[in-house]
């Protein structure tokens, strides 16, 4: 089912300023906001960075979505099932060429969390999701070992050891064997009707913020046009006052922080 995200997503970017035009017709602005849309529209790249860690994130968080609805068995933590699954649908949905993008800008995405985490902080021995920089390793280690052929370069830029890379190839046919029949099942219209449903009840502040917000719409129309659940799930993009994402079982919802939008244009200028 791999698509291009050229195709995925059109000509988006180019009427996106023009989409932000529209957007301030809405209401009155405060000075502050006029201030802010003078300001030049984000370039490309950065807007590329935003929309390949958004959609890294959306995965993560779908697959927490996806072990609560479906009851699926997790033996090890959930956070690293998650992570896992996230590496995995950047080639089920996406050509090679925007799958390596996505996997490139997400992995640097780690790297630098894992080095502002590291600026005087304490360690989370503790934390439910591994170290950063274990995570960053995994991602890099199951992208390429889906095709270390080609894939050998973006091994090099990241600097995997050749000891880790030895085995990449068989975590990523593990991984593949471990999520491949629950991809196929959400295939089924058998395993029921349910989709997913978009809200938003935060306006978006910033350039970054309303390019997330319409890259988590159109990836949620996206699913819902193979999807097939048991039970509905909500995907929200909402102020949170914190850079994070949340999946919330009690409630069977998605929550994606606007704060984040703005934490990855900080990191793409880092």
């Amino acid at each position: 089912m791999a698509t291009s995200m050229t195709v995925r997503r059109g000509a988006f970017r180019c009427v996106f300023s023009a989409a932000l035009a529209v957007i301030a017709t809405f209401g009155s602005m405060s000075p502050a906001e006029a201030e802010r849309r003078s300001k030049p529209a984000l370039d490309d790249e950065t807007l590329g960075y935003i929309e390949s860690n958004t959609l890294a994130i959306f995965y993560h968080e779908l697959g927490h979505a996806l072990i609560d609805v479906l009851n699926i068995p997790i033996y090890g933590q959930e956070e690293d099932a998650a992570d896992v699954l996230s590496v995995v649908l950047f080639d089920e949905i996406y050509e090679k060429e925007d799958s390596d993008l996505i996997a490139y800008d997400a992995a640097l995405s780690m790297l630098i969390d894992a080095q502002w985490n590291d600026d005087g902080n304490e360690t989370a021995y503790w934390g439910v999701h591994g170290l950063d920089l274990q995570r960053f390793y995994t991602l890099i280690c199951l992208h390429y070992g889906g095709d270390p052929a080609t894939r050998e370069g973006f091994r090099n830029d990241f600097e995997l050891p050749d000891d880790r890379a030895a085995g990449c190839a068989e975590e990523r046919e593990l991984a593949e064997e471990s999520w491949g029949g629950i991809l196929d099942e959400l295939y089924d219209p058998a395993t029921g009707n349910a989709v997913f449903s978009f809200t938003s009840d935060h306006r978006a502040a910033t350039e970054a913020q309303a390019y997330m917000l319409e890259i988590l719409s159109d990836e949620v129309t996206h699913w819902n046009t193979f999807i097939h659940l048991p039970q509905a799930v909500t995907v929200t993009f909402t102020f949170c006052d914190e850079v994070n994402a949340f999946y919330v079982p009690d409630d069977k919802a998605i929550l994606i922080c606007a704060e984040y939008a703005d934490y990855l244009v900080e990191q793409y200028r880092e």
